[in-house]
């Protein structure tokens, strides 16, 4: 509690410094204990108990309403103010949520240990530290894109260049309990190296256009919008979510195609080769993240065409862009549009319209031909609308009198002299001979010319169908063959007899047509 603090008679500190443009919540905490004289240890300990943690949480991503209410108390500040030193800030406009407690997309972690920070989290720009009248650490220098200064538009650092110790800026009064002076936060707290005389790099580009791109980053996210292409996207998010999205794809196997088509098209490859194999973009190094960002910038410039022409070219299709979690609505809709090469997957409706067509031309009902009429290959789809007959051999009068109505109809929708049209007749003949005679289809199909003159005996008590028996050999059966020669009374397609598979397959087709009203 304040009150603690020794010294202090009042609930606010006698000195509480004002923050500076994108400070860090952690460095202003710095500079409020300095001010007053007191190490950073020391006023964690007396604000929040003696062996506190504070150091040892990732504050600016991790800082609790209970810590940021007592920090604009001992300030006289409003907890608003507070919280916008914070990560947590970027909310809504870097991404929607806030993640405090696991990995939040475009934040670099610390990997705190014991209040030692082992990783690369906080990166400067040196140019910046030697300008301040008081070195301070940005809050944009703890993103993963921000990897050239949008100010001097050099390179950035994340580590000592002299030792490569991670930046730990808070570090540099521990241990020495009878120092009254502190430190430059901006020096090495481990070799006391001065970061601001770290060297200044060009940056590695592929045009001056996508490095002044990537400087501009910093601008969408203190405006909350941006925009890509013609399309003016009212949150900044729904931008960095695709760029996001994009940088990490180029970085794995799965898009290693789509980033060699971009570095053959800009013809520069990156001196740094870098793992492709499942790595969190957070956790890269800085070339690594500053090269995959500007392959994903340039890929978003003249959008959609630039992307769209690429992917072509690298075969890079919605099922491979679209395979994580759904992406922003004016990514996807592209992505939907212009490269999607799946195959139209019909609806019940569209099945059903085609099974009748179908139906109505005379043909069975199978998932081959409506596959075939629908363009579509998905059997799994089509399969539950396909008709599954129940079907048999006529046998009563009622079957008879249905096969025979149905091909009177097709033979009049058919166009007379053509084939299709000579194998109706001879259908409609093989009909009316099985209602005649009772004999299986099988026992037909076998006839021989030779056995013309025993069927015309067997008929003699039906003129009907012995007229069309004799009118058939004497005239279609002679079309059918032509030059040829059989001995099958009735041919088939090959000018030669048929069988009883194809004998079922034609009944089939003239039976499913509609199911006979008398049938059983």
């Amino acid at each position: 509690m304040p009150s603690q603090i020794y010294g202090l008679t009042g609930a606010i500190l006698p000195i509480h410094p004002q923050p500076y443009p994108d400070e860090l919540l952690t460095h202003w905490f710095l500079r409020l204990a300095h001010a007053n004289s007191l190490k950073a240890q020391t006023l964690a300990d007396r604000i929040f108990g003696r062996y506190s943690v504070f150091w040892a949480r990732d504050q600016d991503k991790f800082a609790s309403p209970i810590v940021i209410q007592k920090l604009a108390d001992l300030a006289g500040k409003a907890p608003e103010d507070i919280h916008a030193l914070t990560l947590a800030a970027y909310e809504g406009t870097l991404y929607p949520e806030h993640n405090a407690h696991g990995h939040t997309r475009w934040i670099l972690p610390l990997g705190i240990y014991h209040r030692t920070w082992k990783r690369f989290g906080l990166q400067f720009c040196p140019l910046c530290l030697a300008e301040d009248a008081e070195p301070y650490f940005r809050r944009a220098w703890r993103l993963a894109f921000s990897t050239v200064c949008d100010r001097h538009g050099i390179l950035m650092h994340d580590c000592c260049h002299r030792c490569g110790a991670p930046v730990a800026f808070f570090r540099n009064d521990v241990g020495y309990r009878a120092r009254h002076q502190f430190k430059s936060s901006a020096c090495c707290s481990i070799c006391g190296t001065d970061l601001s005389r770290a060297p200044a790099y060009d940056p590695p580009g592929t045009d001056g256009q996508t490095l002044a791109q990537l400087r501009s980053l910093a601008l969408a996210c203190s405006t909350g919008w941006w925009f890509v292409g013609s399309e003016n996207l009212a949150y900044s998010h729904l931008y960095f979510d695709v760029l996001h999205r994009l940088a990490v794809l180029l970085a794995s196997a799965r898009g290693a195609k789509l980033l060699k088509a971009v570095e053959d098209q800009i013809g520069i490859t990156p001196l740094h080769k870098y793992e492709t194999q499942r790595k969190v973009f957070e956790l890269r190094s800085i070339e690594e993240r500053h090269w995959l960002v500007l392959m994903a910038l340039w890929l978003l410039q003249d959008w959609p065409d630039r992307f769209v022409r690429t992917c072509e070219s690298a075969r890079m299709w919605k099922s491979w862009l679209l395979a994580d979690t759904p992406p922003p609505w004016w990514f996807e809709r592209v992505v939907k549009e212009q490269l999607d090469h799946s195959q139209y997957c019909p609806n019940a409706e569209e099945i059903q319209c085609a099974a009748g067509y179908l139906k109505q031309s005379g043909r069975l009902v199978k998932q081959n031909s409506l596959r075939e009429i629908m363009g579509y290959r998905n059997a799994k789809m089509i399969q539950p609308y396909a008709v599954k007959p129940n079907w048999h051999w006529p046998c009563t009068d009622a079957e008879y009198d249905w096969l025979l109505m149905c091909a009177e109809e097709q033979i009049r929708r058919l166009q007379p002299g053509s084939f299709q049209y000579q194998l109706m007749e001879r259908d409609r003949v093989i009909v009316a001979l099985m209602k005649a005679t009772r004999w299986h289809g099988s026992y037909i199909v076998h006839l021989k010319c030779i056995d013309m003159a025993m069927v015309l005996e067997i008929l003699r008590d039906s003129p009907d169908v012995r007229g069309a028996l004799v009118d058939y050999v004497e005239k279609t059966r002679t079309a059918m063959l032509g030059d040829n020669h059989s001995e099958s009374l009735f041919v088939g397609g090959g000018r030669h007899g048929f069988g009883i598979d194809a004998l079922a397959y034609r009944i089939k087709a003239l039976f499913l047509m509609s199911p006979p009203t008398d049938s059983a």
